[in-house]
């Protein structure tokens, strides 16, 4: 754990504390405010800056007579400045939005919940194979209804339904449709009589 050269702790105080796994510095860098903290963000994800060290180093000065010292929050080193060049400016946060604004919504979706859920919304869905005629595809689904049944005698709960059905794909129609307190075989076995003696 990294520690400045002067502790930061909120003895006496109610000011807002905490410390950063940075992984750049591969240690902790504590803060001592909201901004600090964001500003820890952005130097842990801006690829110029090589190393940054919280509470690095005092800074010994005479005002009116008096000696005094100062501690900067953070000293950062930059690869622009190693090199002689100069610092690049901190855009605004209006184009730091304007930029993401102007990024595809399946860039911004694999970035905000992860490349499953972005692929889910936004990656094209292949058609499947289309019925010529009817009772050639039946889709049975099994569905958990949102509610529970009750005795109509001492009112106490007896279950939570399942509601099955069965729907010819080439025309649309509902073969059949079956509620139980579990999800029941006899719906299907139904659709297969009807299929069979229909061809």
């Amino acid at each position: 754990m990294a520690i400045g050269v002067r502790p930061i702790n909120n003895a006496g105080c109610r000011k807002i504390i905490g410390k950063f796994p940075s992984v750049k510095m591969q240690t902790v860098i504590w803060w001592e405010s909201q901004i600090e903290r964001d500003y820890i963000y952005l130097l842990e994800i801006d690829s110029d800056v090589v190393a940054y060290y919280g509470q690095p180093f005092k800074i010994q000065y005479t005002d009116k007579g008096k000696s005094r010292n100062y501690t900067p929050d953070f000293l950062v080193e930059r690869m622009r400045t190693a090199m002689g060049q100069k610092s690049l400016k901190i855009p605004h946060r209006s184009s730091i939005y304007r930029a993401v604004s102007n990024l595809e919504p399946s860039e911004k979706a694999e970035k905000r919940y992860g490349k499953r859920i972005a692929g889910l919304m936004y990656d094209p869905v292949k058609q499947g194979p289309r019925p010529t005629r009817p009772l050639e595809r039946v889709e049975i689904d099994h569905t958990l209804l949102p509610m529970f049944v009750v005795d109509t005698d001492n009112r106490m709960p007896i279950g939570t339904p399942w509601l099955t059905s069965a729907v010819d794909k080439y025309s649309g129609i509902t073969l059949g449709y079956y509620a139980s307190a579990r999800t029941s075989q006899l719906l299907i076995c139904d659709a297969v009589f009807v299929s069979r003696h229909s061809s």
